[in-house]
């Protein structure tokens, strides 16, 4: 929520951006006693949206802790519907620099800290696994300074964070391979972990490999589609890390025929939750939501690094 009293909000929860906007529908400023306006102006491009608008301060409010924190009004919003009521972004603040002119702009988890609301910068991600076509606006949870053990077993994996431009501005890891089946799509590369993100996302070259795999492969809605007589050649799709395998099946990133008639695809036809990555980042692999919902992720800000389990 924010303001005083509390306009409460459902705001998307990206680790791939770094700033909170809100539409102005969803929120009211003469509204606010603790509202200031700022100001100065921000934008920002998503990979396949963008607003911009002016900046604010106010009381954010998350659970049963509250912190003063700067965020975004919009004024153009492409991309997202109008029923969005905006993102929240949780990605590391050195993000910030591109949207506001070069000045750094305190995440909440920063002001979090800050503010002694939390000890340390970390924040742990549950994706609830969305099957048989079903679909919540609320599938998940996050800890803030800290995660929830009881989500996994064994031990988290903390990949290498990337020492190259754009992974290292990002949540990065360093990746050893990622194979469908016997077929390596990628080899040693950087990657990043990015809930805002619904679909897998490869580059360009790994995408057109993948697709080869699949014979009558074609790409609509964003993702590769294909006769359902093709869906035995879909195979185990691993990505290695830190010398471990995390591998999803292919029933499990394929989507149920309710799940196509929601996207609005060809209900003759197999769609799988994996796309390429058409923006201007380069980025080798995008994990999103459709990777999140089968592994406990955790964002450790404090040392730079991403870990799954």
């Amino acid at each position: 929520a924010l303001g005083t009293p509390h306009q409460n909000l459902e705001l998307i929860f990206d680790s791939g951006s770094a700033i909170l906007w809100v539409q102005p529908a969803f929120y009211d400023p003469d509204k606010s006693s603790s509202h200031e306006d700022l100001d100065e102006t921000f934008e920002i491009e998503y990979g396949s949206a963008s607003t911009s608008g002016t900046y604010h301060s106010d009381l954010l409010s998350l659970g049963n802790v509250s912190v003063t924190q700067d965020f975004g009004i919009a004024d153009q919003v492409a991309g997202l519907g109008p029923n969005s009521h905006g993102i929240i972004g949780v990605g590391p603040n050195d993000l910030t620099r591109v949207t506001n002119k070069d000045r750094i702009v305190p995440t909440p988890l920063d002001n979090l800290v800050s503010a002694g609301k939390i000890k340390n910068n970390v924040y742990g991600v549950y994706f609830e696994r969305m099957e048989d076509g079903g679909y919540k606006i609320r599938n998940g949870e996050v800890i803030f300074g800290g995660y929830d053990t009881s989500r996994y077993s064994g031990d988290l994996i903390w990949a290498d964070p990337p020492k190259a431009f754009p992974e290292n501005a990002y949540w990065g890891f360093n990746l050893d391979k990622v194979t469908f089946g016997d077929t390596v799509l990628v080899g040693a590369a950087n990657g990043i972990s990015d809930t805002g993100t619904s679909l897998i996302l490869f580059n360009p070259a790994s995408f057109l490999a993948l697709m080869k795999s699949i014979p009558g492969s074609s790409e609509d809605k964003g993702m590769i589609t294909f006769p359902t007589t093709s869906l035995k050649y879909l195979k185990p799709l691993t990505f290695v890390i830190k010398g471990k395998a995390l591998t999803i099946l292919p029933e499990q990133y394929t989507l149920e025929p309710k799940e196509t008639l929601m996207m609005q695809g060809d209900p003759k036809k197999s769609y799988i939750w994996i796309g390429e990555d058409r923006s201007s980042s380069k980025l080798s692999v995008i994990l999103g939501q459709k990777f999140l919902e089968h592994f406990y992720s955790v964002y450790d800000g404090v040392n730079n690094r991403v870990g799954f389990a």
